[in-house]
């Protein structure tokens, strides 16, 4: 069980004492591909890419999901092409699974001289395996939620947490596995719509947290709902309007504008609600 940290700690003690001191930076990011699957969907692929600053010889990630919405299937996840392509059949590849909990483990070599490039592009490095709860109403949307994750050599590294859209069946949307590079406001899906409907939005990478606010207009320029008003990472996130107002009341029929501002960005879109 989880011979990954321990190994990890390992190494890290083997590093000259300067380095272990922190001297080494190194830095490091997960992120996830397209996620999404309909009620009762079973087996769905979810793959995880990085980028780092230099090649890394060994990792460990775990995620947590909503037990309610989404569970892990019998193989949790598997390895990626990009690691297949480097090393078939790695030191050690470890898999474990507690409830909700998803830990994966992997050492390359432990004689060195086998890495992974600082970039996975369009190669996930591994991919995790879902299955959907049958009993979900789409639209609806759920956080695959990074907990921990390490690299050897160790110093700065951090995951980006995903969302799972919930759809219905026959409605997925082509893979897009690229990171978020950029501020984006999405359309909101279904519109028109009644009487939910998703919004997504990214935010740039590289920025440090940025206070974030996400308000729902009427047609007179009176804000009606605010969604989202606080300090946000960097990263990719959803959120459901429910058509109700701030103080809960149920929205009349028609349009509204939904606006995102980060920092100095600000964009607008419009939606329909016909109830």
């Amino acid at each position: 069980m989880k011979q990954i940290k321990f190994l990890l700690v390992l190494l890290l003690l083997a590093l000259p004492f300067s380095l272990a001191q922190g001297q080494y930076e190194f830095e490091m990011l997960y992120w996830f591909g397209s996620a999404g699957g309909y009620p009762g969907e079973k087996g769905v692929k979810i793959p995880v890419f990085y980028e780092a600053n230099q090649e890394v010889e060994a990792f460990n990630f775990e995620l947590e999901v909503d037990s309610t919405k989404l569970s892990f299937a019998d193989t949790a996840a598997i390895k990626g092409a990009l690691i297949d392509s480097i090393c078939s059949n790695p030191f050690l590849w470890e898999v474990d699974v507690q409830g909700n909990h998803l830990y994966v483990g992997c050492v390359l070599s432990m004689t060195g001289g086998i890495t992974l490039p600082a970039q996975s592009e369009e190669v996930p490095l591994f991919e995790v395996i879902l299955d959907v709860n049958p009993d979900l109403i789409p639209p609806d949307s759920t956080i695959l939620d990074i907990k921990d994750v390490g690299w050897w050599p160790v110093s700065w590294y951090h995951g980006i947490d995903g969302t799972f859209y919930i759809h219905k069946e026959g409605c997925r949307e082509q893979p897009g596995y690229s990171q978020p590079r950029q501020f984006e406001l999405g359309q909101n899906y279904p519109n028109p719509f009644n009487p939910t409907t998703i919004i997504n939005y990214e935010l740039r990478i590289k920025n440090s947290p940025l206070h974030t606010t996400l308000k729902v207009y009427n047609i007179l320029g009176q804000v009606v709902r605010t969604l989202v008003d606080e300090e946000l990472k960097p990263g990719r996130y959803s959120v459901v309007w429910d058509g109700k107002s701030d103080n809960g009341m149920d929205v009349a029929s028609g349009i509204y504008f939904y606006q995102l501002k980060a920092g100095r960005f600000s964009q607008t879109r419009k939606m329909v609600l016909l109830r």
